[in-house]
């Protein structure tokens, strides 16, 4: 799959979204896709 990935992650009570365009290999599982999209969302949300 490749395209938009919008990830998630709640902190304290606030909900903030982060939509990261990656485009992962032909040999990455949907499952891998969605575990670098939320390590990707993770780094961004901790620099903010």
């Amino acid at each position: 799959m490749r395209g938009w990935f919008v990830g998630w992650l709640q902190l304290a009570t606030n909900v903030r979204y982060v939509v990261v365009l990656i485009e992962p290999p032909s040999s990455m599982t949907m499952e891998q896709a969605v575990e670098v999209r939320m390590a990707i969302a993770r780094k961004v949300l901790l620099k903010k």
